[in-house]
């Protein structure tokens, strides 16, 4: 069963953010999310996570209402990469890596804790305190964290559900493409991973799958990468023309770009 969202709808403010929204991760592919500004693709990741409730349909985790799930129970199934992470407190990059390792034993902290940093290139961070990093920096911890909670779900039992909201924002892009090569590595030992992009030629290369959410709240039917990013459909979704140019000797479909970013004279 696992997550599932079915003819979801969502509204924030008294708008309605999302419509009618269908979608469910599949274990061992990577399914990218992408659309404009204001879509709500953050928001259909906070519904997946429980944190907003749908004004319709379900959202559920083996075919109980998610947001009716107690915290603990959700952490030892989804794991989330945000956006940002803003850390009230002065700990060091261990500590905050090892917060997503709540609720395991000992020596399985530990070993989660320290594994997340290393897959992650963040082991020599693990001393310095958060909030001195930078944001590239910082965004490699979370990484941490996450792919250490991935540990600990697994030593639960579970296939983990993998959640990233704009995952290599801040980052270089060696370290853009290092961190995206990593959820395919959580996909190639069964996790199911939806991404959230805003970088089109990421998205193509790095995931399986991907869908369309448009400005209107409604979710394009997720498909192989090479068909849902096709220009005419984004064209359609983002409001300017596409071109996909095939990059040589690159495992990716597509570079898609902007097919005209000629400034007036």
């Amino acid at each position: 069963m696992g997550l599932v969202v079915h003819n979801a709808s969502a509204s924030l403010g008294g708008r309605t953010i999302l419509r009618e929204v269908t979608l469910s991760p599949a274990p061992g592919r990577v399914l990218g999310i992408v659309g404009p500004n204001g879509a709500g693709k953050s928001t259909l990741l906070r519904l997946m996570l429980g944190l907003v409730r749908p004004d319709s349909g379900r959202v559920t985790l083996d075919d109980v209402p998610v947001a009716d799930l107690p915290e603990p129970v959700r952490a030892r199934r989804i794991a989330l990469i945000p956006q940002r992470s803003d850390v009230a407190f002065a700990f060091t990059s261990y500590e905050v890596v090892r917060l997503g390792t709540l609720g395991a034993s000992r020596v399985i902290r530990a070993n989660a804790t320290r594994e997340g940093l290393e897959l992650a290139g963040a082991s020599s961070l693990a001393d310095t305190p958060f909030a001195n990093l930078s944001a590239g920096q910082q965004q490699r911890v979370v990484l941490a964290r996450a792919l250490a909670q991935t540990l600990v779900i697994r030593a639960g039992g579970h296939a983990p559900i993998l959640l990233a909201d704009e995952p290599a924002a801040a980052l270089d892009p060696l370290f853009a493409g290092r961190s995206l090569e990593l959820l395919r590595a959580q996909a190639r030992q069964g996790a199911g991973v939806i991404v959230v992009l805003h970088d089109l030629t990421l998205a193509s290369t790095w995931c399986h799958d991907a869908a369309v959410l448009r400005a209107d709240g409604t979710l394009g039917e997720p498909a192989p990468v090479e068909r849902a990013l096709d220009p005419a459909l984004l064209e359609r979704a983002f409001g300017v023309p596409f071109i996909a140019a095939a990059l040589r000797g690159r495992r990716a479909p597509a570079r898609i770009v902007v097919a005209d970013l000629t400034p007036e004279e």
